[in-house]
């Protein structure tokens, strides 16, 4: 399972503290990205990225409860292809290096 929440910014210090420290939750696939690094500046905040088990998906939406925003539909593809496009060139730039 996976999920994108956005979390504004005001609320990522506290909600990105609990996410990682929470021992179900960051034994899953998480990450923050920043809505600049995105190329997104429509709102300030960041969007975490999560996959894994479905209990740890429940557990972090229920830590974020009402501080955050779960996308859907086409939100939730655009953000997915923006994070996805960004690891991509993260790993040619590496294999570029390392080639």
């Amino acid at each position: 399972m996976e999920i994108i929440m956005f979390v504004p910014k005001d609320q990522y210090p506290a909600v990105s503290r609990e996410i990682y420290g929470d021992d179900v939750v960051n034994r899953q696939s998480v990450s923050f990205r920043d809505n600049v690094s995105l190329g997104l500046t429509d709102k300030e905040g960041y969007y975490l990225y999560m996959s894994g088990a479905d209990e740890a998906i429940i557990k972090a939406e229920e830590i974020i409860g009402e501080r955050g925003t779960k996308l859907s539909g086409g939100e939730f593809d655009k953000i997915l292809k923006l994070i996805n496009d960004q690891e991509n060139a993260q790993a040619e730039g590496f294999g570029a290096i390392f080639g």
